[in-house]
């Protein structure tokens, strides 16, 4: 429907209105949104492949000897190991607190999903304490957030009109999913269907071929832009596919 729309010549706005009628543009200020990967393994495992690899409470991390990290409960908090040449899995620290971000140097992480995929994310990617196990957790700017979004619900080659659309809707629902969690949650969103799909900066194979990447494009010309009812956020829910019928939301 947005593609019809942008085909016809509409503009970005032109689309919302349409499908959220009575709403308004506004601007958020530049924000952090927290996204919960469920796609990473139990235990939160990064690449040593950024300069500058660090982790809150502990450092930089070693650069020799190591491929990977990876952050495992311990007590009330974290422990932090490191996968040598060996195959073998070696404690650094233990008496981590209960939550602990990787961060690095070209302002990335590469984080080793179930499958032995792996994703590079903007920002931060760490692990916070949930009962037993831990959460993998994507602290990032909410325009990375959106750039890593959109391409995984709408195809890049949309026209421009459309794929700005989705990048203010997905914004949006962002920005809300963040309101509604509330300070006592241990993130904002997740990155599948049940919230919105997300697939961070750029994916890889276990073999190392990249199958995608972010779309920084879609954010061109509608940075931080959200839509507002009444002054108020807006639950920007839409469908990838409505099955060829539709219906008024009401």
């Amino acid at each position: 429907g947005a593609t019809t729309g942008a085909l016809k010549g509409l503009s970005a706005k032109q689309i919302l209105a349409f499908y959220y009628p009575g709403t308004r543009l506004a601007t958020l200020p530049a924000s952090i949104v927290r996204v919960y990967l469920s796609v990473a393994t139990s235990d939160t495992t990064v690449l040593a492949n950024s300069r500058g690899l660090a982790l809150s409470g502990y450092g930089t991390m070693p650069t020799r000897g190591y491929n990977q990290f990876r952050l495992v409960p311990n007590g009330s908090g974290l422990a932090v190991q490191g996968h040598t040449s060996a195959g073998r899995w070696r404690t650094l620290r233990t008496g981590l607190p209960s939550q602990a971000d990787f961060s690095s140097g070209y302002g990335w992480v590469e984080t080793v999903l179930s499958d032995g995929s792996t994703t590079r994310f903007h920002g931060r990617v760490g692990a916070v304490r949930y009962g037993s196990g831990e959460l993998t957790i994507n602290r990032v700017h909410m325009e990375q957030y959106v750039q890593g979004s959109v391409p995984r619900e709408v195809s890049a080659s949309w026209p421009a009109a459309a794929v700005q659309a989705q990048a203010i809707a997905a914004r949006t629902y962002a920005d809300i999913s963040r309101v509604d969690a509330g300070r006592g949650s241990l993130y904002d969103i997740c990155d599948s269907s049940m919230c919105q799909m997300y697939g961070g900066m750029k994916h890889y194979d276990s073999r190392g071929n990249l199958l995608w990447t972010d779309d920084p494009a879609a954010t061109r010309g509608n940075g931080r832009v959200v839509l507002r009812y009444h002054g108020q956020p807006v639950f920007a829910q839409y469908s990838a596919s409505n099955g060829g019928a539709t219906v008024d939301g009401g």
